[in-house]
């Protein structure tokens, strides 16, 4: 066993793209060339240098194993509000928007006015908030990067992720209105959330805004209040004041049915997670906007993806699509029932023009 194995080939075994994940492999063809020179330094050396590879092994798989377990099992400890891999800003930290790489690509490319998309592919533009923005997953884990990977082996197709923390339907409409400037997109996507309503101190002077003002003269419109510190119980029932105030208001609603107004009816898709907006008196007045202004709603409580995925769902809680205890944002099976979901829509509803049917 040990002459066949000093015929491995260690030209190859050289790459290094090759040479790390096959450390033991390598090992042992090393120690099994240098035996045969039958010299003591050499086994002397062998010995030594096996010891020191077999080492780095053994630590590289016990640092994964125990990150494994970490993430799975210990998520709001290690990594949530900490960890930039899964999409959060830390706290008191110099993070830059570009050190979230593919994640914020499309964002920062808009921003620079350099979006740009082939004219030879189909063209999806994804819009919403932190739930685009895949706070808490990684970013292969994200529904656009899915859906893109499986829309791409029947075409090809460029899905751009154009949705960031904190961002509301103003945000949206904005967003939509600056990237049709660089290119036509095929299909919008949206995921509306309930906090969708509040209005950012950022979007001040934004003139849809300005104009439910003028609609509404001896009202005041709510806003973020983004320097409330609170925290646990107080904080969400804070945020959970602030989403019921902002559905009674009537310039915030206004500026929700005006926001709505500019994407095309034709080529835009509303996917209401009804499942996270739960028993949401607010969500409902939100999706009876979405109905009036003839926008296309699709629901993840649709047909077989939920009878795939109900096994998931324990005494009727959404727990389980949840990234974790602390964090109730969708985590990578929501992501992928969002996945499997608009797959299906897209490539069997002739309207989004993704399949030509002759």
């Amino acid at each position: 066993m040990v002459a066949d194995s000093s015929s491995c080939n260690f030209n190859s075994l050289w790459r290094y793209d090759y040479l790390f994940p096959n450390i033991p492999c390598f090992s042992l063809c090393l120690y099994a060339f240098l035996m045969n020179k039958k010299e003591e330094k050499i086994r002397f050396f062998l010995k030594i240098f096996f010891l020191f590879l077999t080492s780095i092994f053994v630590c590289f798989f016990t640092y994964r194993f125990c990150y494994f377990i970490a993430e799975k099992y210990f998520f709001d400890k290690f990594f949530y509000q900490k960890s930039v891999i899964h999409g959060y800003f830390p706290s008191n930290d110099s993070t830059q928007f570009s050190d979230f790489g593919d994640r914020s690509k499309d964002l920062i490319s808009l921003d620079n006015s350099k979006l740009k998309g082939d004219p030879k592919k189909y063209k999806i533009v994804i819009i919403g908030d932190s739930h685009v923005w895949g706070q808490g997953i990684r970013n292969k884990q994200r529904f656009a990067k899915l859906l893109k990977d499986k829309l791409n082996k029947i075409r090809p197709t460029e899905v751009f992720s154009l949705g960031k923390l904190g961002y509301n339907t103003l945000d949206y409409s904005q967003i939509m209105i600056k990237s049709s400037s660089f290119f036509s997109a095929d299909l919008y996507i949206v995921l509306p959330v309930t906090n969708d309503a509040i209005i950012n101190n950022e979007n001040q002077n934004s003139p849809i805004l300005l104009n439910c003002q003028k609609q509404f003269p001896d009202q005041t419109p709510l806003y973020f209040l983004q320097n409330h510190q609170l925290s646990g119980n107080s904080s969400q029932n804070y945020i959970s004041d602030q989403i019921n105030l902002s559905w009674q208001n009537p310039i915030n609603t206004c500026v929700v049915n005006e926001s709505l107004n500019f994407f095309p009816t034709s080529k835009t898709i509303f996917l209401i997670d009804k499942n996270y907006n739960r028993d949401n008196h607010q969500f409902e007045m939100y999706q009876q906007l979405i109905y009036q202004n003839n926008k296309y709603q699709i629901s993840t409580e649709v047909g077989k993806f939920m009878n795939r995925y109900k096994k998931y769902f324990k005494d009727n809680t959404y727990s389980n699509f949840e990234v974790s205890p602390s964090d109730p944002h969708p985590n990578v099976l929501a992501n992928q029932m969002y996945t499997d979901i608009l797959f299906d829509e897209i490539i069997n509803n002739p309207q989004w023009n993704f399949i030509h049917v002759k």
